[in-house]
């Protein structure tokens, strides 16, 4: 996924021991953003809220979840993420990849995941 998309620390640390079971939706959400999701932003390919990625995991813009981060020196808001369904915050089940795209680097930031993040509207 080298140049195409990026974990931040705080991603990376979600990953380490994470509570959320089926790595392989993980895994098959994190190719999508690397390649068709990346695509689309570099592309202008469509709309990207509320695309299926897989059988009931979607992508979708943040809404009031979004939130600010920082990465390399630079600010940065996470307005997007894939989500599963189901509608739980039990962490073994509840799948949540808040990320953007960086138009300078052509790269998907991930900020967080895999759990649901705790946020003002939360």
């Amino acid at each position: 996924l080298a140049g195409r998309l990026v974990l931040t620390p705080v991603a990376r640390r979600g990953v380490r021991k994470p509570d959320f079971a089926d790595v392989n939706a993980a895994s098959r959400s994190l190719l999508w953003l690397a390649n068709e999701g990346r695509n689309r932003f570099m592309d202008g390919g469509g709309t990207l809220g509320n695309v299926t990625i897989a059988n009931g995991i979607q992508n979708a813009p943040c809404g009031a979840d979004a939130y600010e981060f920082n990465w390399n020196g630079r600010r940065f808001s996470a307005d997007w993420h894939i989500k599963n369904g189901g509608n739980t915050r039990d962490p073994s089940r509840c799948l949540r990849i808040y990320y953007c795209f960086d138009p300078q680097t052509q790269q998907i930031i991930v900020a967080d995941m895999p759990a649901h993040r705790r946020t003002g509207a939360t």
